[in-house]
């Protein structure tokens, strides 16, 4: 009829590939769930959906780059409290406004974090470790996920509200965090449930 619009066909959703992107490597808890999720939906949708790493910084980078990315609903951030929490609060260059820059859909885990020490190391309980380093200050020695990460605070947190003096070793993620703690050359790690319990259950 006359002034009628031509409709235009709307594209059915997805019409390409999802990339969830996360901000740490493979192997640590954000990356499991991330890839968990990918593959639920997969299974279950039948949507393409895969995760891309984008390791750095605490995770920023990863968030930077969501942020820089096209906001036509297939780039996706899966992140922890950290890149969107802390980093700003702790580097003054991660080039985004959390409050701005993003449009949150939900929270999918919460994730514990726990001490966790080598089987063969003399120590039972939180207080074994304490009792060591105040004996030896400075000779005890804790893993992290990286400076800035969630792990590392916690660590700089324990450190202060018991009094003891230990050295941060910081490796990139958590895959090396654990390998450092499983070979011995670190004494105690704070890490999620999701990257200690297996090697708890497999009593290492």
């Amino acid at each position: 009829s006359a002034g009628s619009r031509p409709s235009l066909g709307q594209e059915d959703y997805p019409g390409k590939p999802i990339r969830l992107v996360v901000g740490f490597p493979p192997g640590t808890a954000t990356d499991l769930v991330a890839r968990q999720i990918a593959e639920a939906i997969k299974r279950n949708a039948g949507w393409v959906i895969y995760v891309d790493n984008k390791p750095g910084q605490g995770g920023s980078i990863g968030a930077r780059e969501l942020v820089r990315s096209d906001p036509d609903g297939y780039t996706l951030l899966v992140t922890a409290n950290g890149p969107l929490i802390t980093n700003p609060n702790l580097y003054g260059n991660v080039e985004y406004d959390t409050l701005k820059d993003f449009t949150p859909i939900g929270q999918i885990a919460i994730l514990p974090y726990v001490m966790v020490v080598n089987a063969s190391k003399p120590y039972n309980s939180v207080q074994d470790v304490v009792a060591a380093a105040k004996k030896d200050p400075g000779k005890l020695n804790f893993s992290s996920t990286g400076v800035g990460t969630t792990s590392h605070l916690i660590g700089a947190m324990f450190s202060k509200s018991t009094g003891v003096t230990a050295t941060h070793i910081p490796y990139k993620g958590s895959a090396e965090s654990m390998t450092g703690l499983m070979e011995g050359s670190i004494d105690y790690n704070f890490d999620t449930s999701v990257a200690t319990t297996p090697l708890v259950q497999g009593g290492q």
